[in-house]
């Protein structure tokens, strides 16, 4: 009987970490490097600590069982707060939190949440501004993940 409930609590502890997957998100600094190593685009989810539809993106689209396995195979995955302190480097210059967002999108940057899909090697870019339920996304992964 002891053999039958370890063997339970293994295989439920197993299934339990098994699907507990998230999307791997990095800093712009991480994520920027490992992008440019591995040759992979970047999606840079950009939001702010206080805002309501950003929370909403992370909880119901970002967690979502057919999302974030895309995410993680075909992108490197950045959260970029807006209002961060401090400078970031981006090809050799130092900017703050908005001024990068704004070179990288080309002054499209309209405001928060976005969602920004951004090859490292090309510059290549495409802005989705708003809060994206999973049926939006899913074919905005699809199509960043080879276009840009």
């Amino acid at each position: 009987m002891k053999k039958l409930i370890a063997i339970f609590f293994t295989v439920f502890i197993a299934y339990s970490f098994g699907q507990a997957q998230e999307i791997e998100w990095y800093s712009w600094k991480d994520g920027y490097k490992i992008a440019k190593k591995e040759n992979k685009k970047m999606l840079v989810f950009v939001q702010t600590d206080w805002c309501h539809w950003c929370k909403r993106i992370e909880d119901k689209t970002f967690n979502n069982d057919e999302i974030f396995p895309t995410i993680n195979n075909d992108f490197i995955a950045i959260k970029f707060n807006v209002e961060q302190k401090g400078t970031l480097k981006y090809e050799g210059k130092e900017y703050n939190a908005m001024e990068l967002i704004s070179k990288l999108s080309n002054n499209e940057f309209r405001g928060i949440p976005a969602t920004l899909f951004f090859d490292s090697n090309t510059n290549d870019n495409a802005l989705e501004v708003g809060f994206l339920t999973p049926e939006e996304m899913t074919p905005l992964l699809k199509k960043y993940s080879k276009e840009i």
